[in-house]
Protein backbone atom coordinates (compact mmCIF):
# COMPACT_ATOMS: atom_id res chain seq x y z
CA UNK A 1 0.00 0.00 0.00
CA UNK A 2 1.28 2.96 -0.82
CA UNK A 3 2.13 5.34 1.90
CA UNK A 4 -0.03 8.10 1.22
CA UNK A 5 -2.77 5.51 1.47
CA UNK A 6 -1.46 3.80 4.87
CA UNK A 7 -1.08 7.42 6.28
CA UNK A 8 -5.40 8.62 5.19
CA UNK A 9 -6.08 5.54 7.51
CA UNK A 10 -4.14 5.93 9.70
CA UNK A 11 -5.39 9.74 10.50
CA UNK A 12 -8.72 8.21 10.62
CA UNK A 13 -7.59 6.04 13.17
CA UNK A 14 -6.13 9.38 14.99
CA UNK A 15 -9.36 10.76 14.34
CA UNK A 16 -11.88 8.08 15.89
CA UNK A 17 -9.18 8.42 18.94
CA UNK A 18 -9.72 12.16 19.96
CA UNK A 19 -7.13 12.79 21.90
CA UNK A 20 -3.26 11.32 22.91
CA UNK A 21 -2.80 7.86 22.08
CA UNK A 22 0.18 5.84 22.55
CA UNK A 23 1.61 5.27 19.15
CA UNK A 24 1.50 1.28 19.47
CA UNK A 25 -1.78 1.43 20.79
CA UNK A 26 -2.65 3.46 17.38
CA UNK A 27 -0.53 0.54 15.22
CA UNK A 28 -3.05 -1.60 16.91
CA UNK A 29 -5.78 0.08 15.63
CA UNK A 30 -4.44 0.01 12.33
CA UNK A 31 -3.97 -3.41 11.67
CA UNK A 32 -7.54 -3.94 12.86
CA UNK A 33 -8.93 -1.27 10.23
CA UNK A 34 -6.53 -2.96 7.38
CA UNK A 35 -7.57 -6.64 8.65
CA UNK A 36 -3.85 -7.31 8.58
CA UNK A 37 -0.30 -6.52 10.10
CA UNK A 38 1.23 -3.56 9.37
CA UNK A 39 5.21 -3.64 9.24
CA UNK A 40 6.91 -1.47 11.73
CA UNK A 41 8.79 0.53 8.68
CA UNK A 42 5.79 0.98 7.18
CA UNK A 43 3.86 2.35 10.27
CA UNK A 44 6.78 4.94 11.19
CA UNK A 45 6.65 6.09 7.14
CA UNK A 46 2.88 6.94 7.32
CA UNK A 47 3.46 8.54 10.98
CA UNK A 48 6.38 10.40 9.51
CA UNK A 49 4.08 11.80 6.73
CA UNK A 50 1.52 12.89 8.59
CA UNK A 51 3.87 14.66 11.10
CA UNK A 52 5.45 16.39 7.75
CA UNK A 53 2.85 17.67 6.82
CA UNK A 54 0.60 18.82 10.29
CA UNK A 55 -1.80 16.58 9.95
CA UNK A 56 -0.67 14.48 13.11
CA UNK A 57 1.18 15.98 16.29
CA UNK A 58 3.46 13.65 18.60
CA UNK A 59 4.70 13.88 22.40
CA UNK A 60 7.43 11.52 23.16
CA UNK A 61 5.40 7.99 22.33
CA UNK A 62 2.19 9.42 21.76
CA UNK A 63 0.60 10.82 18.79
CA UNK A 64 -2.96 12.61 18.30
CA UNK A 65 -4.91 13.93 15.03
CA UNK A 66 -3.86 17.60 14.04
CA UNK A 67 -4.36 19.94 11.34
CA UNK A 68 -2.37 22.40 9.74
CA UNK A 69 -2.71 25.98 10.81
CA UNK A 70 -1.09 29.26 10.85
CA UNK A 71 -1.31 33.30 11.98
CA UNK A 72 -4.02 34.58 10.78
CA UNK A 73 -1.93 37.61 9.18
CA UNK A 74 0.00 35.34 7.46
CA UNK A 75 -3.43 34.11 5.34
CA UNK A 76 -3.57 37.82 4.63
CA UNK A 77 -1.09 37.97 1.79
CA UNK A 78 -2.03 35.05 -0.18
CA UNK A 79 -6.24 35.86 -0.05
CA UNK A 80 -5.82 38.54 -1.34
CA UNK A 81 -4.69 37.58 -4.67
CA UNK A 82 -7.20 35.05 -4.20
CA UNK A 83 -10.02 37.65 -3.62
CA UNK A 84 -8.95 39.72 -6.81
CA UNK A 85 -8.81 36.83 -9.07
CA UNK A 86 -10.96 36.41 -12.04
CA UNK A 87 -12.33 33.18 -10.83
CA UNK A 88 -13.63 35.06 -7.24
CA UNK A 89 -14.40 38.49 -8.63
CA UNK A 90 -16.87 36.79 -11.20
CA UNK A 91 -18.81 34.73 -8.67
CA UNK A 92 -19.70 38.27 -6.95
CA UNK A 93 -20.53 39.65 -10.35
CA UNK A 94 -17.51 41.75 -10.03
CA UNK A 95 -14.75 42.80 -12.64
CA UNK A 96 -10.81 43.48 -12.14
CA UNK A 97 -11.28 46.66 -13.52
CA UNK A 98 -14.18 48.18 -11.31
CA UNK A 99 -13.41 46.89 -7.63
CA UNK A 100 -10.72 48.60 -4.95
CA UNK A 101 -9.38 46.26 -2.54
CA UNK A 102 -8.85 48.51 1.49
CA UNK A 103 -6.92 46.36 3.95
CA UNK A 104 -8.99 47.56 6.39
CA UNK A 105 -7.83 45.44 9.45
CA UNK A 106 -4.97 48.18 10.88
CA UNK A 107 -4.57 51.83 10.51
CA UNK A 108 -7.06 53.79 9.93
CA UNK A 109 -9.34 56.21 12.60
CA UNK A 110 -9.22 55.51 16.32
CA UNK A 111 -12.49 54.60 18.44
CA UNK A 112 -14.65 53.44 15.41
CA UNK A 113 -16.28 50.69 18.09
CA UNK A 114 -15.59 47.04 18.41
CA UNK A 115 -15.50 44.90 15.75
CA UNK A 116 -15.85 47.60 13.22
CA UNK A 117 -12.25 46.39 11.55
CA UNK A 118 -12.93 43.82 8.39
CA UNK A 119 -9.69 42.42 7.79
CA UNK A 120 -10.23 43.46 3.93
CA UNK A 121 -13.07 45.14 2.12
CA UNK A 122 -13.62 45.82 -1.49
CA UNK A 123 -15.33 48.70 -2.75
CA UNK A 124 -16.84 49.14 -6.25
CA UNK A 125 -19.60 50.90 -8.18
CA UNK A 126 -22.37 48.75 -9.81
CA UNK A 127 -23.68 49.43 -13.15
CA UNK A 128 -26.43 47.86 -15.19
CA UNK A 129 -27.30 46.95 -18.46
CA UNK A 130 -31.13 48.30 -17.91
CA UNK A 131 -30.89 50.26 -14.99
CA UNK A 132 -29.47 53.85 -15.74
CA UNK A 133 -28.34 53.84 -11.85
CA UNK A 134 -25.39 53.09 -10.50
CA UNK A 135 -24.52 52.55 -6.50
CA UNK A 136 -21.06 52.01 -4.34
CA UNK A 137 -21.20 48.12 -3.21
CA UNK A 138 -18.82 47.41 -0.02
CA UNK A 139 -17.85 44.13 0.72
CA UNK A 140 -16.34 43.11 4.16
CA UNK A 141 -14.14 39.97 4.62
CA UNK A 142 -13.64 38.59 7.98
CA UNK A 143 -10.68 36.02 8.12
CA UNK A 144 -10.16 33.82 10.40
CA UNK A 145 -7.40 30.58 11.10
CA UNK A 146 -8.45 27.63 11.66
CA UNK A 147 -8.49 27.96 15.64
CA UNK A 148 -10.63 31.36 15.31
CA UNK A 149 -12.96 29.10 12.67
CA UNK A 150 -15.94 29.32 15.01
CA UNK A 151 -19.77 31.13 14.99
CA UNK A 152 -18.33 34.00 17.31
CA UNK A 153 -16.77 34.72 13.67
CA UNK A 154 -19.69 34.90 12.07
CA UNK A 155 -21.46 37.46 14.66
CA UNK A 156 -17.83 39.23 13.75
CA UNK A 157 -19.13 39.56 10.24
CA UNK A 158 -22.54 40.20 11.13
CA UNK A 159 -21.64 43.78 13.01
CA UNK A 160 -19.98 44.81 9.42
CA UNK A 161 -23.32 44.87 8.17
CA UNK A 162 -23.45 48.42 9.73
CA UNK A 163 -21.04 49.95 7.21
CA UNK A 164 -20.95 47.17 4.32
CA UNK A 165 -23.46 46.21 1.74
CA UNK A 166 -22.29 42.29 2.10
CA UNK A 167 -20.72 40.84 5.03
CA UNK A 168 -18.06 37.07 4.88
CA UNK A 169 -16.34 35.20 6.76
CA UNK A 170 -13.16 33.52 5.18
CA UNK A 171 -12.40 30.43 6.81
CA UNK A 172 -9.46 27.36 6.26
CA UNK A 173 -11.74 24.18 4.77
CA UNK A 174 -11.65 21.45 6.75
CA UNK A 175 -9.97 18.42 6.33
CA UNK A 176 -11.33 15.95 9.09
CA UNK A 177 -14.44 14.09 9.35
CA UNK A 178 -13.95 14.18 13.83
CA UNK A 179 -17.67 14.99 14.86
CA UNK A 180 -16.42 18.01 16.90
CA UNK A 181 -15.13 19.50 13.78
CA UNK A 182 -18.05 18.68 11.47
CA UNK A 183 -20.63 19.86 14.35
CA UNK A 184 -18.72 22.75 14.64
CA UNK A 185 -18.79 23.63 10.96
CA UNK A 186 -22.53 23.08 10.52
CA UNK A 187 -23.06 25.22 13.16
CA UNK A 188 -21.26 28.77 11.17
CA UNK A 189 -22.73 27.27 7.87
CA UNK A 190 -26.13 27.23 9.84
CA UNK A 191 -25.64 31.20 11.32
CA UNK A 192 -24.56 32.46 7.90
CA UNK A 193 -27.56 31.54 6.35
CA UNK A 194 -29.60 32.91 9.12
CA UNK A 195 -27.89 36.05 8.91
CA UNK A 196 -27.08 36.45 5.23
CA UNK A 197 -23.64 36.45 5.56
CA UNK A 198 -21.17 34.78 3.37
CA UNK A 199 -19.18 31.72 4.18
CA UNK A 200 -15.66 31.66 1.87
CA UNK A 201 -13.43 28.79 2.37
CA UNK A 202 -9.69 27.88 1.41
CA UNK A 203 -7.23 25.08 1.56
CA UNK A 204 -4.70 25.44 4.52
CA UNK A 205 -2.17 23.10 3.43
CA UNK A 206 1.74 22.24 4.47
CA UNK A 207 3.97 20.42 2.68
CA UNK A 208 7.26 19.14 3.81
CA UNK A 209 8.66 20.76 0.53
CA UNK A 210 7.43 24.21 -0.32
CA UNK A 211 5.53 25.36 2.73
CA UNK A 212 2.55 26.36 3.24
CA UNK A 213 -0.20 26.35 0.33
CA UNK A 214 -3.31 28.91 0.78
CA UNK A 215 -5.63 27.95 -2.55
CA UNK A 216 -8.79 26.71 -3.77
CA UNK A 217 -10.73 30.00 -2.46
CA UNK A 218 -14.26 29.65 -3.24
CA UNK A 219 -17.94 30.74 -2.21
CA UNK A 220 -19.78 28.09 0.05
CA UNK A 221 -22.45 30.75 0.62
CA UNK A 222 -23.25 33.63 -1.08
CA UNK A 223 -23.54 36.77 1.01
CA UNK A 224 -26.89 38.72 0.87
CA UNK A 225 -27.17 42.26 0.16
CA UNK A 226 -28.43 44.35 2.91
CA UNK A 227 -29.61 48.17 3.07
CA UNK A 228 -27.16 50.15 4.66
CA UNK A 229 -27.07 53.98 5.76
CA UNK A 230 -25.35 55.59 3.34
CA UNK A 231 -24.03 58.02 6.28
CA UNK A 232 -22.32 55.10 7.56
CA UNK A 233 -21.03 53.96 4.58
CA UNK A 234 -18.82 56.96 4.21
CA UNK A 235 -17.69 57.56 7.16
CA UNK A 236 -15.85 53.50 7.14
CA UNK A 237 -14.82 54.52 3.55
CA UNK A 238 -12.98 58.30 5.47
CA UNK A 239 -11.62 56.02 8.62
CA UNK A 240 -10.53 52.78 6.89
CA UNK A 241 -9.54 53.63 3.04
CA UNK A 242 -6.30 54.87 2.13
CA UNK A 243 -6.66 58.68 0.73
CA UNK A 244 -5.31 57.13 -2.58
CA UNK A 245 -7.62 54.25 -2.81
CA UNK A 246 -10.77 57.47 -1.60
CA UNK A 247 -9.55 59.02 -5.02
CA UNK A 248 -9.57 55.96 -6.78
CA UNK A 249 -12.91 55.53 -5.49
CA UNK A 250 -14.23 59.11 -6.43
CA UNK A 251 -13.08 58.64 -9.60
CA UNK A 252 -14.93 55.75 -10.63
CA UNK A 253 -17.98 56.92 -8.94
CA UNK A 254 -17.43 59.95 -11.22
CA UNK A 255 -16.90 57.50 -15.12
Amino acid sequence: MPVEELAKHLRAVLAEAQGWVPADVVHFELTQRLNGPVADAHFDAARDWLLDRDLAAQNGANLRYSEHDCLERDTYGPLVGLLMSNAVLSQLHLSAGHVIIEPTHEGGANGTGQWSRPDFTIATIRQWQYDPQRHLDLIAFEVKNRQGSNVAAVFEALAHQRFAHYACVVLPSLTTTVATEMNRSAAIEGACKTHGIGLFLFDLIRHPIGGRQITNLRIKIAPERRATDPNSVERFINDRFSPANREALRAMAQQ
